[in-house]
């Protein structure tokens, strides 16, 4: 079997063949540190931007890896993939392009979905200024589904309520409730925070920077776990009320292809606060999307 993309043994790694792949290109590296925090191998955690000298285009192209942490091997290594590749030389003629290396270089480098606060980033883009009342779905189901007193649970147990939960109301209904974003436990599954984190701040600024220099923005999140092995699925990210935006990444990407999360076709439920929706609050035109490559 020929290998498309090669994975790296460690963040440490896949930093230091990104940021050679793209010096090559002739690109500037904008880096951003996470201060205070070390790497599994006490190195540095950084997010790596590469981006042209100077806009070129009045259109970009924007990839990002590793808003899941861990999920950032496989985009990183499809991020260097581009750069290496006569793809990359072919687009520059019509578009700027883009690379946002390791949103959350602590997830990246620990191994987990989360950051060093325990929280989604894709669930953090929301407005902290509302104050949100604690949701009693989660809060029903959370008493129905986890034990009481973990300590004292087996692990044998622990699968047992769930399995008796999922009987009583089905995994669609469970995966819809706990993967939606919760904000009111915080050792808890898909917590979306109290506040912006330091990667939320990195993206946002990212954006700000991106309206003003660009007249249409297309934006792909990189990301893996849900679907067939080797199958991708292209998710809108922005906001799905916007529906002139949805056709627009419908007939650049394929009326097919593309879906809607927490559609029928969708793999991943109707979730709120993710990276792809904050573009919205701008006037610029944008695609927004998320490709799920199945493992």
């Amino acid at each position: 079997m020929t290998r498309m993309i090669n994975i790296s043994s460690s963040y440490d790694e896949a930093r230091s063949l990104f940021l050679t792949a793209a010096k090559q290109k002739g690109l500037e590296i904008q880096s951003h540190f996470l201060p205070d925090k070390l790497g599994a191998n006490s190195e540095e955690l950084s997010c790596d931007i590469a981006y042209p000298a100077r806009p070129k285009h009045k259109t970009c192209l924007v990839l990002s890896s590793g808003v899941h942490g861990i999920e950032g091997y496989c985009g990183s290594a499809l991020q260097i993939a581009l750069l290496d590749s006569l793809l990359f030389d072919e687009i520059s003629k019509h578009a700027d392009i883009i690379l946002v290396h390791a949103v959350n270089p602590h997830g990246f480098s620990h191994g987990s979905r989360v950051n060093e606060d325990n929280i989604d980033i894709n669930r953090n883009f929301v407005n902290f200024n509302d104050k949100k009342r604690p949701c009693r779905t989660y809060s029903n189901y959370r008493s129905q589904a986890y034990p009481h007193n973990w300590q004292d649970t087996s692990p044998d147990d622990v699968l047992s309520i769930l399995k008796q939960t999922q009987q009583d109301i089905g995994v669609e209904i469970m995966q819809r409730i706990t993967t939606l974003g919760q904000y009111d436990y915080a050792q808890d599954l898909f917590y979306g925070g109290e506040k912006p984190t330091w990667s939320t701040r990195v993206w946002k600024r990212l954006v700000n920077t991106l309206v003003d220099d660009y007249k249409f923005v297309i934006h792909l999140d990189l990301h893996i776990g849900l679907g067939t092995e080797g199958d991708c699925q292209v998710t809108y990210t922005g906001n799905p009320n916007l529906t002139n935006k949805v056709a627009l990444a419908q007939q650049w990407l394929g009326y097919d292809a593309v879906v809607v999360h927490g559609s029928k076709k969708s793999l991943s439920s109707n979730i709120g606060g993710v990276l792809g929706n904050y573009i919205d609050y701008f006037d610029t035109p944008s695609i927004s999307v998320a490709l799920e490559f199945g493992t």
